[in-house]
């Protein structure tokens, strides 16, 4: 075991380390083994916020935002942070802010008229809005498909004053049809119309059991033109005193650093290194699964992260030179064991694609062409990447937390119909599901995929496909540009 604590060129540092290192070579840079160094190359959790009331509202769960969130995300507004959400039954998952598009256009001959219903929504299995008014709630399922798609999602703004989860479970067309009509099928957009109903609802749940929200703030700057841990700090000073630990302009006292356990397959459990608790991403996978924590099991192979205890009203802190250990209010915060939990910020690598497809009556998965900067340094199966999504110019609500595999970013079940009589089969129709997702492999690398199910679902008194594709052999769907960037999180090499 090593400890420096001095001027390294005009630079305070600190450095602990698991191994028999050298000053000089405790001056340098963070290695392996490493565990902790005061330039702070770590993500960190810097506050975090509970909301456990709520009301509802058309099978969604309202949150209001209270006065202290709310000013201070208006003071941070570039800060990035987690959306915890919680069980009836208390287990918890990471919101996963992936773009989730459902809808259809319906065009009659006779009479002449014509029908739709577009979702954009925040969100897999759950869903989450932040709005100031009941107007804005309604608008989630009145967005456009036909001549083209206009789509509005509800991210966070300053104005907003509740943010409401919405549990309306994915389907596709391969399995249930997109065009209402009673012919006593499961409707894809059941949770926003009906089949006696071809006209835009408010968006309905099916079993919504979440009862509270947690926003977890990271040390990360989360904005269009870029998402980084906060950088270019002061380096004046490391303050160490009974009640204070300040290292340059970042002050510790209530930061505790974001643990990563990896990759976790269904079933699978961990313990806690610091006694929080844990939480998961997203179900790896083309899927629109949320996987879940009970206690420290997850439900479905996900990416695994830990949340610290909040430290409370700062106590002292008890800094062993000896033993490698930072301690706050008698609880770990830094020592060897939390920094074998890939504890460190590896790099980050931005991408940007467009994902504007041609679709047939056929399925397919294929690379989209994109553009790719940054590099991940000791990229590793255990690996977890934290990914912030920028579509048309603006950011998604929060990050997501990718592992190594496949991982969603966008959903489109779409379909257009152009019908004579109700019951007539159509003279033109359309219908499909298309995935885009990251594929990250475990050297970091990333591919960014598309993939296209055709809409199939046969009617034997009509003696065709709902959602079957008549007369049409492609459609060209024009879609919003991507840039995504990932942080990559793991122990250093």
């Amino acid at each position: 075991m090593s400890a420096y604590l001095g001027n390294a060129g005009g630079v305070p540092l600190m450095h602990f380390h698991r191994d028999e290192k050298t000053p000089a070579e405790l001056i340098g840079d963070p290695s392996a083994g490493t565990v902790f160094h005061s330039d702070l190359p770590y993500v960190l959790i810097k506050k975090r916020f509970t909301l456990t009331s709520y009301s509802t509202w058309a099978g969604g769960r309202s949150f209001t935002l209270s006065p202290s969130l709310k000013n201070y995300r208006i003071a941070n507004p570039d800060l990035a942070y987690l959306l915890i959400l919680k069980d009836s039954s208390g287990r918890r998952w990471v919101h996963d802010p992936l773009l989730n598009v459902c809808g259809f256009w319906y065009g009659y001959n006779k009479p002449v008229a014509s029908y739709s219903a577009v979702t954009s929504l925040n969100g897999p299995d759950y869903q989450v809005a932040y709005t100031a008014s009941t107007t804005e709630l309604s608008s989630l399922t009145r967005n456009s498909l036909y001549p083209s798609l206009a789509l509005t999602f509800r991210t966070w703004d300053s104005s907003d004053t509740v943010v409401t989860v919405f549990r309306s479970p994915h389907r596709n067309t391969q399995t249930s049809k997109i065009i209402p009509a009673d012919y006593g099928v499961p409707n894809t957009c059941a949770y926003f119309i009906s089949s006696s109903l071809i006209a835009p609802a408010n968006l309905s749940s099916s079993g919504n059991d979440v009862v509270s929200v947690e926003f977890v703030f990271l040390n990360m700057l989360h904005s269009t033109s870029g998402f980084d841990r906060q950088i270019g700090l002061d380096n004046s000073g490391i303050d160490i005193l009974p009640d204070r630990f300040r290292v340059g302009s970042v002050l510790l006292d209530e930061m505790t650093p974001l643990i990563s356990h990896g990759n976790v397959g269904t079933n699978g459990s961990v313990s806690p290194v610091l006694g929080g608790f844990t939480v998961s991403g997203k179900k790896l996978g083309v899927n629109m699964v949320s996987a879940k924590m009970s206690g420290n099991t997850v439900s479905a192979t996900a990416a695994v992260l830990e949340i610290p205890p909040d430290p409370g009203a700062l106590s002292g802190w008890d800094i062993d030179f000896a033993q490698q250990s930072i301690k706050r209010n008698g609880g770990t915060v830094f020592d060897p064991s939390v920094a074998l939990k890939s504890l460190f910020v590896l790099g980050v690598k931005e991408i940007s694609f467009n994902p504007s497809i041609s679709v047939t009556p056929s399925n397919f998965d294929v690379l989209i062409s994109s553009s790719q900067s940054g590099s991940f340094t000791g990229a590793a199966s255990a690996s977890v990447f934290l990914c912030s999504v920028v579509s048309g110019g603006s950011k998604l609500h929060s990050c997501s937390v990718f592992g190594v595999g496949d991982n969603m970013l966008a959903c489109f079940i779409l379909g257009w119909e152009q019908s004579g009589y109700r019951d007539e089969r159509p003279k033109l129709a359309w219908a499909g599901d298309l995935y885009i997702y990251a594929r990250i492999s475990a050297s970091g690398s990333v591919q960014i995929r598309a993939k296209f199910n055709q809409g199939r679902f046969y009617n034997s008194t009509l003696k065709h496909y709902l959602n079957g594709w008549i007369n049409l052999s492609s459609v060209a769907l024009t879609l919003p540009s991507f840039t995504i960037r990932l942080v990559g999180l793991g122990t250093l090499s």
